[in-house]
């Protein structure tokens, strides 16, 4: 194991925080420090970085309630997120779980219309361009593929 050369910064307002216990370097398993301090912008950082680094994490439910109701103050986010050199939003879903929430999601009652939030989100890829938008599946989902991993396989 070795310990990564910085620390990731993590805002005091972030509720459900990654622990970065699977971070890999150079192969081998790195012990990656962390730090909750509050961020300007973004729930993630580097320490050291954080007027050129931001990562903003949305669950499911927290990115329909951010592109519904409190989608004037994400705006302002994504603005600020444009002086950065790296920015991104990660949003702990699938492109299909955003586009088509099944009836046993909470969010399948939602007002917001799936295709809204879809349409909000390539409108913002395009006005915000040097903030990426990654959909990468939520938490539970990626454990249970790491669990099932051998070598550079992936056994479901």
């Amino acid at each position: 194991m070795i310990v990564a050369p910085f620390t990731i910064a993590f805002d005091t307002r972030e509720q459900l925080p990654f622990s970065f216990q699977n971070i890999r370097m150079d192969r081998k398993r790195a012990f990656v420090l962390t730090q909750k301090r509050t961020l300007l912008t973004g729930d993630y950082s580097i320490v050291g970085y954080e007027d050129r680094i931001c990562v903003e994490r949305k669950s499911l439910e927290d990115l329909y309630r951010t592109l519904g109701k409190d989608r004037e103050r994400f705006m302002r986010e994504l603005e600020r997120m444009q002086t950065m050199e790296c920015s991104a939003v990660v949003i702990e879903a699938s492109w299909k779980q955003i586009a088509n929430p099944t009836e046993d999601d909470p969010l399948f009652h939602s007002l917001v219309h799936p295709n809204s939030i879809v349409g909000t989100i390539v409108a913002c890829a395009g006005q915000f361009p040097k903030t990426r938008w990654k959909a990468a599946g939520n938490r539970v989902t990626r454990q249970n593929q790491r669990r099932h991993r051998v070598g550079n396989r992936l056994f479901l």
